[in-house]
């Protein structure tokens, strides 16, 4: 992702479109690992080893959520991303991590001080709605 400069989107190819972020489809990280199957940084990873095996039984990935939010939060990626939010305000800088991990807290305070400091509703209904 940081060398080749892809695009939080790509993987994540829902978020514009939907309230939700996909997650990754193994088709969709093959997509780019697959062309990288011969190099030798490519082959000593584990990492990669497994995702080529999900590719090969055909099945999925069991990724493990790091961002999750409470069931009665009303979060909605669509709108933060056609507000300029970008994902790494959020996020932090994913590229960068070895292991995704959070960098914020995400807590309702958290939330808030974001909306005061660019001005958008601070509503209850928009989240809890």
């Amino acid at each position: 992702v940081k060398e080749n400069k892809i695009d939080c989107q790509y993987c994540h190819w829902s978020v514009a479109k939907a309230s939700f972020a996909a997650i990754p489809e193994v088709e969709t990280c093959m997509g780019c690992h697959a062309t990288l199957v011969n190099t030798e940084r490519t082959q000593k990873s584990e990492e990669i080893k497994k995702l080529k095996q999900y590719w090969a039984d055909g099945k999925p990935i069991p990724w493990v959520k790091v961002h999750v939010m409470p069931e009665y939060v009303k979060f909605n990626h669509k709108r933060h991303v056609k507000g300029g939010v970008a994902c790494q305000e959020c996020h932090g800088q994913i590229p960068e991590m070895e292991e995704v991990e959070r960098v914020s807290s995400m807590k309702m305070g958290w939330c808030l001080d974001c909306h005061r400091q660019r001005g958008t509703s601070i509503d209850c209904a928009v989240c809890h709605g």
